[in-house]
């Protein structure tokens, strides 16, 4: 991603001191940060990919460039993406299934009894998803549920990306908050308040989706750093970074509910104009790292 024009400071706070039992957040939710104002481009981009999404019918997978599309899981919800970019996790709101993308043959992993979010364990042996007020993970070659997070409701999370870290979109009494949760320790720490949880390739980012929805932040974790991206002309919500660094999906706000796409590398927002009232996008770019070398930006 190319640098933009730093309109304001670094925040200073350290992550491995939050991770090691400071319950504060990370940084104050308003500060002037640098700002990269995106701009649309209302037809898709050149870009060899394939994306899964979900609408009323189910969970569907979407070709570029050639725009064909096929039913994948009738009544499915939540589809992500395994970190090889051959399977994908979904649920129909009972039952938590793993798709082969190739033939659409499913595998049953868990019975939910109200299922979310879903996200793949960063080497692909295993499934988190939320049920209720807990956060649960499987393994997929079957075996027993098992507890990860009690007495929070997780709306979106993302821990394909590193080993041992998690990154969270809680709902709270005060609202929508994005936090990192440490799997090892078990701390849970808060980021800012908004939405959009997703990991970057490499884990070193995390987006974080402002309240009015015109402003995505990236976070750097390590050390951290904070910018965020403008996009003036639509309001987009439910980021999913992709397999590759400079590739974002996204979904503008009701009614539309159109697919976007954000190419960090050139500023730019691609708008695909053949997919309307669709949600929970997930891009996977044919031939894109699945993970950042170590250092690499995102």
């Amino acid at each position: 991603m190319q640098p933009c024009r730093t309109t304001g400071l670094i925040l200073t706070a350290a992550l491995w001191a939050a991770l090691s039992g400071c319950s504060r957040p990370l940084g104050p939710d308003h500060h002037p940060t640098p700002v990269c104002v995106f701009h649309l481009v209302p037809h898709a981009p050149h870009l060899r990919a394939r994306i899964v999404y979900q609408d009323a019918r189910g969970v569907w997978l979407y070709h570029l460039p050639s725009g064909k599309r096929r039913l994948l899981v009738p009544g499915g919800r939540y589809p992500r993406w395994s970190p090889d970019g051959v399977r994908i996790a979904c649920h129909d709101g009972a039952h938590v299934w793993v798709v082969d993308a190739a033939n659409a043959r499913r595998t049953c992993l868990a019975v939910a009894r109200a299922p979310r979010a879903l996200g793949w364990r960063h080497d692909g042996k295993a499934v988190l998803f939320s049920d209720g007020h807990s956060l649960k993970t499987v393994s997929t070659t079957g075996g027993p549920v098992r507890v990860i997070l009690s007495g929070r409701r997780v709306r979106e999370l993302s821990a394909e990306r590193r080993p041992g870290r998690v990154a969270l979109t809680l709902k709270t009494a005060t609202g929508f908050g994005v936090y990192l949760l440490d799997l090892p320790s078990g701390n849970l720490v808060r980021i800012s308040r908004g939405c959009s949880a997703s990991l970057s390739p490499g884990g070193h980012h995390v987006t974080v989706n402002e309240p009015d929805h015109h402003y995505l932040r990236l976070v750097q974790i390590e050390p951290l750093h904070v910018q965020r991206v403008f996009t003036p002309e639509v309001p987009l919500d439910n980021h999913k970074w992709s397999n590759h660094p400079g590739w974002i999906a996204a979904v503008s706000d009701p009614p539309e509910r159109a697919l976007y796409l954000y190419d960090l590398s050139h500023r730019r927002i691609f708008r695909l104009p053949d997919l309307k009232n669709v949600d929970r996008p997930d891009l996977f770019v044919v031939g894109g790292a699945i993970r950042a070398p170590p250092g690499a930006t995102p």
